[in-house]
């Protein structure tokens, strides 16, 4: 059985943009995804909901599945799990959105000062 691996922002969505059978999972509480919505081609899917396991059965099972939540914590637990069912390829993004969030505003604000 493959490891779940952690990827840094910059590499974790490098990556997503090449793999072909890429499905990227926000796997926030609803609550959350109201305040800070969900990234670009996401599917959502509320790790604690409790039709979860329901839902995911409607994606391929085969496919390269990269993980977030808010700060890493959740989407390690539903790659946990979802390695328990028998999920192969299985990456988290390291530090979450926030993370992804943070290098986004070092970005813009890099920008602004050219």
């Amino acid at each position: 059985m493959e490891s779940i691996r952690q990827l840094d922002p910059d590499t974790f969505f490098a990556e997503i943009a090449v793999t072909e059978d890429a499905i990227l999972l926000d796997v926030r509480p609803a609550f959350e995804t109201h305040l800070d919505p969900p990234l670009s081609g996401a599917f959502l899917l509320d790790y604690i909901d409790i039709s979860f396991d329901e839902k995911f059965g409607d994606l391929d099972p085969l496919s390269q599945f990269y993980l977030y939540c808010s700060d890493g914590v959740l989407s390690h637990r539903a790659a946990n799990h979802l390695q328990s069912k028998g999920v192969l390829s299985l990456t988290v993004l390291q530090g979450g959105k926030r993370a992804w969030n943070l290098i986004q505003k070092r970005y813009h604000n890099h920008e602004k000062r050219k």
